[in-house]
C-alpha cells in the first residue's frame, strides 16, 4: 500500500512534557505523513505459506533536519520523495532462512526460498 513517517511537531507538544518517540503510540504532537505506491501490491497466500512484498528503497528529505529550528523540521518534504521497487526481490526470505530460534524453525521448513549465507 505505501509507507508512513511519523515526526514530531513540536508545536503540539503540550507544556512540560519531554518528547518521545513511539511511532504506534498515537502521541498528540505526533504528525503521519502517508505515502503511497503507485502501484499497491497484493499477496495471496496459501496456508503456512512464506512470501515477501519485495524490496523497496526510499529516498526524501526533511524540511529542515538535525540543523532546524522550526517546529516541524523533522517533517518530510513530500516534493522529494522517490519510492522504487523490486516486487520480484526474495532477499527478505533468504535472510530470514537464516534465523533458527526454536519458535521460527517450523516457519522456515516453508520458506522455499535459500539462505542468503551460512
Amino acid at each position: 500500500k505505501g509507507f508512513y513517517h511519523v515526526y514530531i511537531d513540536y508545536s503540539l507538544l503540550p507544556a512540560g512534557v519531554i518528547a518521545s518517540y513511539g511511532p504506534f503510540e498515537n502521541y498528540s504532537y505526533h504528525v503521519k505523513q502517508e505515502f503511497p505506491l503507485e502501484k499497491p501490491v497484493t499477496i495471496i497466500l496459501k496456508e503456512a505459506e512464506m512470501s515477501s512484498f519485495g524490496r523497496y528503497y526510499i529516498e526524501a528529505d526533511w524540511k529542515e533536519g538535525l540543523t532546524g529550528t522550526g517546529d516541524d523540521r523533522w517533517k518530510i518534504n513530500p516534493n522529494t520523495v522517490k519510492i522504487s521497487s523490486d516486487v520480484n526481490d526474495k532477499k527478505a526470505l533468504r535472510v530470514i532462512k537464516n534465523w533458527y530460534t526454536e519458535k521460527w524453525g517450523e516457519w522456515n521448513t516453508r520458506n522455499k526460498e535459500q539462505a542468503a549465507d551460512k
